[in-house]
C-alpha cells in the first residue's frame, strides 16, 4: 500500500512538528479510516516512531503524532514547558502497578497485560510494534485473525518466549 506523509511545522519549538501518515488511496476512496493518535509519554518524539507510524498506515490507518518532548511528565504549562521538577521513572511501570491497573479495569472489557523481556523503555514500541498493530487491526477494523495473536488455543503472545507476566480476559 502506498503511503503519504504530511509534516506540519509548528512555530512553537517545544511542540515540534506534527507527523501524519496515511494510505494514499484515502484521497480518492469513499472508505472510512480509523485514526490512531500517538501521544508521547516517555520524552520521545514522534520522529523516533516513524517506522511504527508507517506500519500502521500501511494497514489502513491514519496515524498522527507530534515531536513534543515535554509530555514525558504529562505536566506542562500553556506553552508546553515542563512544570514538573520531580524525578520520575521515565514511564517505566513496575509489575505490581501493572497488576493493579489491570485488576481495577472494568471486567466487561477485553484486556491484556504482558511485559516484553529484555528491552529498554525507548526500544519497546519497535520491539512490540507487531502486537500493537494486531490490537488496532482487531479493535478498529474487526480483523478476527489479528485477535488470534492474543486469544485462542495457540495465541502468539502466550507461545512467544519474549513475553512474560501475561494475563488476559475477553
Amino acid at each position: 500500500m502506498k503511503l503519504q506523509k504530511k509534516l506540519l511545522r509548528q512555530k512553537k519549538k517545544n511542540i515540534g512538528n506534527y507527523r501524519i501518515f496515511y494510505p494514499t488511496e484515502l484521497k480518492t476512496s469513499e472508505k472510512q479510516y480509523s485514526i490512531v493518535v500517538v501521544v508521547n509519554a516517555s520524552n520521545t518524539a514522534a520522529l523516533n516512531y516513524e517506522v511504527c507510524f508507517k506500519r500502521l498506515a500501511s494497514w489502513g490507518f491514519i496515524v498522527i503524532g507530534n515531536d513534543d518532548r515535554q509530555a514525558g511528565t504529562g505536566k506542562t504549562d500553556d506553552n508546553g514547558k515542563s512544570i514538573n521538577n520531580e524525578k520520575e521513572l521515565a514511564g517505566i511501570c513496575p509489575l505490581e502497578a501493572l497488576k493493579y491497573i489491570y485488576n481495577t479495569m472494568n471486567s466487561d472489557i477485553t484486556r491484556v497485560r504482558a511485559r516484553f523481556k529484555g528491552t529498554e523503555h525507548q526500544e519497546i514500541l519497535h520491539s512490540t510494534d507487531v502486537y500493537m498493530t494486531a490490537w488496532m487491526l482487531w479493535h478498529l477494523q474487526g480483523n478476527e485473525k489479528a485477535k488470534s495473536v492474543f486469544f485462542g488455543d495457540s495465541a502468539d503472545i502466550t507461545t512467544n518466549a519474549n513475553w512474560q507476566d501475561i494475563e488476559k480476559s475477553i
